[in-house]
């Protein structure tokens, strides 16, 4: 299938009635719309070769709904036409479930090209439900290369309560290459969620060996731990060599609220090692609402090792209500380090409105560190005028290519300044495509404009897919808003 002329061939349609009336793609060609023998080819072009994933997602969406039994023949074989040609076979994963299209894409499984076999896979993975392709992405777990097998793991997922194919993610631990076993992990950890599986895996637990507990954690984290998991895990905490703290992080963080698993963990913080403090203040930090881990961490607000300092700003962040946490952070805004105060700042920003914290945020409006001063635009764009703020932040959108893109995301609010759209609009045509990016990404929060909604339009066929995401995804949110009223 060759391309359309175009850059988007559905482009007229797309931006002037789906965005412009913030419809989704599916729901507006439900009401009146050309006839499908006009609509359903221009849906498969735009399918194979828009860059927007989310534009790409609804036209496979109404292409599946088109090919129902007996029906969609002209559409099915322009589709085999296609894969037959080299498009990208990925393309095509909204339609794995049709009878045929699902034999041609289990054929490129044999291709000799790994990265054929790669993309027939993701194509295939919405239809793992199905014995005969959940046997074949079964059998890709065995194969040659790396980025095959790993494809293959994420693709089984779904499919992990049959014991055969858990087994066979589970062994992929002892795969020689990393990125295997760190695709099998995820796996594991996505297909926990489900009742079944997350069953599986606490009758594993006996079979878990120190050496794996790094292949499990995540897993074993993602469903609410019985009272199985939390006798292992407190067994697992007398281990004078601490592998739980290292290789179990996500589950010991998970039970770290409950009263003897925390009891367990506090005598890591006063180690005197700072990586066992850091990484005991990172299991501890989500439960600071507990007043005895928030005292603990508190204690370690002044340490003098800079990542540990930081570590606790991170996590007692969420508590800057509190006084003692912001007296902490308030301090911290003057720290040595400059990263540190940026933290702090951002920490500090949920308090603005308060005349303290706000005295305190003006004066890092003008930190010798640039990012200290993005941070501080966005903690008081909320209390400050606009205008003040913006004389800070645009200097630094034009240092390029120091922090552009940083100070873009803190625009914020002041996007509803006039001058700041027209500014943020010049933008949009900016040679670098990550400017372009930033730039749409701060209009979301502003007022609509013709001329602005034009120039994102184009954008929307930028030959950058990230540009043109970050454009589609303004265009819906106005959209939206305006719908909503």
């Amino acid at each position: 299938m060759t391309r359309s002329a175009n850059a988007d061939p559905y482009e007229p349609y797309l931006h002037r009635r789906l965005l412009a009336q913030g419809q989704a793609l599916v729901a507006d060609l439900r009401g009146p719309a050309p006839p499908a023998d006009t609509v359903l080819p221009r849906l498969l072009d735009l399918m194979i070769h828009t860059q927007v994933k989310a534009l790409g997602d609804a036209a496979g969406a109404v292409l599946a709904a088109a090919l129902r039994p007996g029906g969609g023949a002209g559409i099915r074989a322009q589709v085999l036409t296609a894969i037959a040609a080299g498009v990208p076979l990925w393309r095509f994963r909204a339609l794995s479930a049709d009878p045929a299209i699902q034999g041609a894409l289990l054929a490129r499984l044999a291709d000799p090209d790994p990265h054929v076999r790669t993309a027939a896979i993701k194509a295939l993975a919405a239809a793992v439900a199905l014995p005969a392709v959940r046997r074949a992405l079964q059998a890709g777990l065995g194969d040659p290369r790396p980025h095959v097998r790993s494809t293959a793991a994420l693709a089984l997922a779904p499919a992990l309560a049959d014991p055969a194919v858990y087994e066979a993610v589970v062994a992929l631990r002892q795969d020689p290459k990393s990125g295997v076993q760190r695709a099998g992990r995820r796996a594991l950890r996505e297909a926990a969620r489900t009742p079944r599986v997350y069953a599986r895996l606490v009758a594993h637990l006996p079979r878990i060996t120190p050496a794996d507990l790094w292949y499990f954690a995540d897993a074993l984290a993602a469903g609410p731990p019985p009272v199985a998991v939390q006798r292992w895990v407190l067994a697992q905490l007398r281990d004078p060599a601490r592998h739980i703290i290292w290789d179990g992080f996500p589950i010991v963080r998970t039970l770290a609220g409950r009263p003897e698993i925390r009891d367990r963990l506090l005598p890591y913080l006063g180690t005197g090692e700072a990586f066992t403090t850091q990484r005991a203040v990172w299991i501890l930090g989500p439960h600071a609402a507990d007043p005895v881990v928030r005292a603990a961490l508190l204690a370690h607000a002044e340490d003098p090792v800079y990542w540990v300092r930081a570590a606790v700003v991170q996590m007692l962040a969420p508590h800057s209500a509190d006084p003692a946490v912001q007296a902490r952070l308030r301090r911290r805004c003057t720290d040595p380090q400059p990263g540190l105060r940026a933290a702090a700042v951002e920490a500090l920003a949920p308090q603005a409105r308060h005349p303290t914290v706000a005295a305190m945020l003006r004066p890092r409006l003008h930190d010798p560190d640039l990012a200290v001063q993005v941070a501080a635009v966005a903690a008081l764009s909320a209390v400050e005028p606009g205008p003040a703020l913006w004389a800070v932040l645009e200097p630094l959108i034009a240092r390029r290519p120091n922090l552009s893109q940083e100070a873009l995301a803190a625009v914020g609010p002041l996007a509803q300044d006039p001058a700041v759209r027209a500014y943020l609009g010049r933008l949009l045509a900016d040679p670098e495509a990550a400017i372009r990016r930033a730039a749409a990404r701060a209009l979301s929060g502003a007022q609509p404009e013709a001329a602005l909604r034009e120039a994102l339009g184009a954008r929307c066929a930028d030959p950058n897919a990230w540009v043109a995401d970050a454009a589609y995804t303004t265009l819906v949110a106005w959209a939206t808003r305006e719908a909503t009223g």
